[in-house]
């Protein structure tokens, strides 16, 4: 009751103060000189703020700021009204107010940093309160998130808050959940995801000078509900942030996603890189988690080259690609690393459409292990058209997803055999095949399920992230969506 009623006399602030050395007597005033305070308990907002008191075997509650050790028993930390995130289109004005006072009557300093080009932030001062004026109509080439610190000073202590003012291109719709504009949706800071030959990963993004970072990984598959471990906090000094991940060659897969200071992490954007093991078979199918960078000439086919093996003797790696229009492209890896189309030979810089897999044919049958890493993002956000025929596809946004959830209004075609049902071919770890029909017509439970012709057992299992695999249409065409 005590710390309730103290709490309310601020409204709905989440701090509450007394004058450190008095506490509340038994009639509810403050008595003065505790010097007979004995420990700290728990009192409101989570925080460590109440101080017990012991007068005459009678203990009482007083109120403490919940701030490190305060040299000034007199002062108390400036309030920074709440501000939250900003959303603004490209061409329109943006504007609001930030507000700071002082509970000890002190003019706090106010500021805003680093401010985006084009942006002011003017500041003005009503009785002992500073207020900061922010307008900025962003242009073309600011569309992404900008952080802002704004924080508030008394000459001893400091209260801020991060603010993301998020710039859409002109016309995004901002109805979605997260009341994003639709082009920043998937946004991540994050910018790359390179996995080294020793088990390391290395996480690379865009920062912004005196703004932290914080990493967070996930070895789960990628969903809206998947568990986060914090990995570390960098406070960026440059344009270009980085952070090598060593434990990265302990998991089969893992996803990494990047918050400015203490935001929340979520899967929007994240980035994640699935591990492929190649050993004893000539060929696996391989499924890339990539959004960002599908070239056999960039990234991927980097650290492809720097995994398999180049033999101008005629052992040399290949790569098959099925592509959409049913016809196969095959590359080959030279002795210096390079892809080259075995149609010509010339350099390769074919780029892989999204959510198609590939074969990699490995002729030495040796061990090797592919990681291919990318952006992820929400579930459903691109969909690949199955036509007629054998498709060769790939969950490539790295996320694990229901086989009877992930197509669109089309269906599969359902039928009691391989002859008129759609069919789903998997490759084992060993080299061996699952295959899977899409049953109708065979009455509960079997329809509208995926029948598993190896065990003749209806499949429950998930397309995991970076999962390839055959999909056999028997006529017409539907989409998949992942």
């Amino acid at each position: 009751m005590v710390a309730a009623a103290a709490l309310s006399l601020w409204g709905t602030s989440a701090r509450a103060y007394i004058q450190v050395g008095s506490a509340l007597s038994s009639s509810g005033g403050w008595l003065v000189g505790s010097s007979l305070r004995q420990s700290v308990s728990a009192i409101g907002q989570g925080h460590p703020i109440g101080a017990t008191i012991s007068i005459a075997h009678t203990n009482h509650a007083g109120l403490l700021f919940p701030y490190e050790s305060q040299v000034d028993t007199n002062n108390y930390p400036p309030i920074l009204a709440p501000i939250g995130s900003k959303v603004v289109l490209v061409g329109q004005m943006l504007n609001f107010t930030a507000f700071a006072s002082d509970p000890n009557g002190t003019l706090p300093a106010l500021s805003a940093f680093p401010l985006p080009a084009g942006a002011a932030f003017e500041i003005s001062q009503s009785g002992t309160n500073r207020l900061g004026a922010f307008s900025w109509t962003p242009g073309v080439a600011q569309i992404g998130a900008h952080p802002i610190r704004f924080s508030a000073y008394d000459g001893e202590y400091t209260s801020k808050e991060v603010v993301v003012v998020y710039v859409g291109a002109s016309g995004d719709g901002t109805n979605n959940v997260d009341g994003l504009p639709d082009s920043l949706v998937n946004y991540n800071p994050l910018t790359n995801l390179i996995a080294s030959s020793s088990g390391n990963a290395t996480l690379q993004w865009h920062s912004v000078s005196g703004i932290a970072y914080k990493i967070y990984y996930s070895d789960q598959a990628v969903s809206s509900n998947m568990t986060w471990h914090f990995l570390t906090e960098v406070s960026a000094t440059g344009a270009l942030g980085r952070v090598v991940d060593g434990s990265f060659g302990g998991s089969p897969g893992r996803t990494y996603t990047l918050v400015f200071e203490d935001g929340v992490p979520s899967a929007r954007g994240a980035w994640r890189g699935n591990k492929k093991p190649l050993s004893g078979q000539r060929f696996s199918l391989a499924g890339p988690a990539v959004e960002s960078d599908r070239s056999f000439g960039g990234v991927m086919g980097s650290n492809l080259a720097s995994t398999l093996t180049g033999d101008a003797s005629g052992l040399e790696d290949r790569i098959h690609v099925l592509q959409p229009n049913g016809m196969w492209r095959i590359l080959w890896l030279d002795d210096a690393g390079r892809w080259r189309e075995a149609s010509d030979n010339s350099y390769s810089t074919y780029v892989l459409p999204p959510g198609r897999g590939f074969v990699v044919e490995r002729p030495s049958l040796s061990a090797a292990s592919l990681t291919l890493a990318g952006r992820v993002g929400n579930q459903f956000t691109n969909s690949v058209t199955l036509l007629a025929g054998w498709n060769l596809l790939s969950l490539s946004e790295g996320k694990a997803l229901s086989l009877n959830e992930v197509f669109g209004s089309g269906d599969p075609i359902g039928g009691t055999s391989v002859s008129n049902a759609d069919q789903i071919h998997l490759m084992n770890d060993n080299g061996s095949w699952t295959t899977l029909i899409y049953v109708q017509g065979w009455g509960a439970p079997w329809d509208g399920n995926w029948l598993n012709l190896n065990t003749f057992q209806i499949y429950t299992n998930r397309l995991m992230p970076g999962q390839a695999y055959y999909y056999y249409r028997q006529s017409g065409s539907t989409t998949v969506e992942f």
